[in-house]
């Protein structure tokens, strides 16, 4: 009897073993295809997601730039560009109000003469810039005027919410020497073309801050109507289609340079002459987009892709990987432009961990029982 009990414990043995292990590899193969499946699914969903934000970037972008072209087109044909002095000027502020609250985005707008007579409708958008412009506190609106055929060259005026006027202001250094509308790259662009221009990004003279103008030349000779667009209003867009904390968005021009990064103080380099130069992609600083750029911006110049389409690859950055892609943005306007994304790995299979987590727990508590 006990030699018979001997030489049946190893056999029991043999079979709990066995029994052990092909549990612990069917787990193992169930965790390793349920992982490998919900990456490809991830990887499916960043794609998806990639799309996704590349059609609500375009649909932004219209809304911020959309309002303030056709609001300086209509401006382009207002009395006010046939008008010669500051009352008649004056006359068309009505509708330049309205030009503003139906273009939340720009900051002002401005009518620009050929003698040199500037008229400018800023809108003030918190305390900052009634600060700024040394404002009262009621002040929403401002007009700046300079009108050289009057002794008084230079004027502010400032006006509440309902543009009842509050006070007016005398500035007589706003003479040519220090301020020539016709010198400014808004006027010379648009002054030698019959379409709608765009500027280079360049500092605003007014607050410091950086944006763009918008310009459109008058049928009257050597009138130019400008809107001006503050470049943070696109980082915020940016910043609000992160999907993230390490998502990386960039806004890139034809030419491969960067227009609009969260992070905008990596774009823009200044020279002696303070003026503003653009960074590549694979210049700005970022590695992950820079990784990107020299993936599918290989020659510096952008693909050419249909609109809405996708380019896709992975990157390795140190121990991160990344999945990243380049759209070409489907917008109203016919300025080419892309949108660079790249979203950390583990930012996508962060769920694939936990659900091989949770099968490498059931596996383990399949053994103990």
């Amino acid at each position: 009897m006990n030699a018979v009990y001997k030489r049946s414990f190893p056999l029991q043995l043999h079979i709990s073993t066995w029994v052990i292990l092909l549990v612990f590899v069917v787990g193992a193969t169930i965790t390793l295809v349920s992982y490998k499946r919900t990456t490809q699914l991830l990887e499916n969903v960043s794609r998806d997601l990639f799309i996704r934000i590349a059609r609500e970037t375009s649909t932004e972008f219209d809304q911020l730039f959309s309002p303030g072209e056709q609001s300086t087109k209509l401006l382009a044909l207002q009395r006010v560009t046939q008008a010669t002095n500051l009352q008649q000027r004056l006359q068309s502020i009505d509708f330049m109000k309205v030009a503003l609250d139906e273009s939340p985005e720009v900051t002002s707008f401005g009518v620009y003469y050929g003698n040199g007579d500037a008229f400018l409708v800023r809108r003030f958008s918190g305390t900052t810039d009634r600060i700024l412009f040394s404002a009262p506190d009621n002040a929403f609106f401002m007009v700046q005027s300079i009108e050289h055929e009057n002794a008084n060259v230079g004027q502010n005026i400032y006006f509440d919410k309902n543009l009842q006027l509050i006070r007016s202001e005398s500035h007589p250094e706003y003479g040519l020497k220090k301020f020539d509308p016709r010198q400014l790259d808004s006027y010379k662009q648009a002054i030698v073309s019959k379409q709608l221009i765009r500027t280079e990004p360049y500092t605003f003279l007014s607050d410091g801050t950086i944006g763009v103008a918008i310009a459109q030349r008058s049928m009257i000779k050597g009138v130019v109507v400008s809107a001006s667009i503050r470049l943070n209003s696109l980082a915020e867009v940016l910043q609000r289609e992160k999907i993230s904390k390490g998502t990386q968005l960039a806004l890139v021009e034809f030419d491969g340079r960067v227009l609009v990064n969260e992070n905008m103080d990596h774009i823009f380099s200044s020279n002696a002459n303070e003026k503003l130069t653009r960074y590549q992609l694979s210049e700005f600083g970022n590695q992950a987009l820079a990784g990107l750029a020299n993936k599918l911006i290989p020659n510096g110049q952008m693909p050419d892709s249909k609109k809405g389409e996708l380019l896709e690859t992975n990157l390795s950055i140190g121990d991160d990987k990344w999945f990243a892609g380049l759209i070409r943005l489907d917008l109203q306007s016919d300025r080419d432009m892309y949108l660079a994304i790249a979203i950390p790995e583990m930012d996508m299979i962060n769920e694939a961990n936990l659900i091989r987590r949770d099968n490498l727990l059931s596996t383990l508590l399949i053994l103990l029982l």
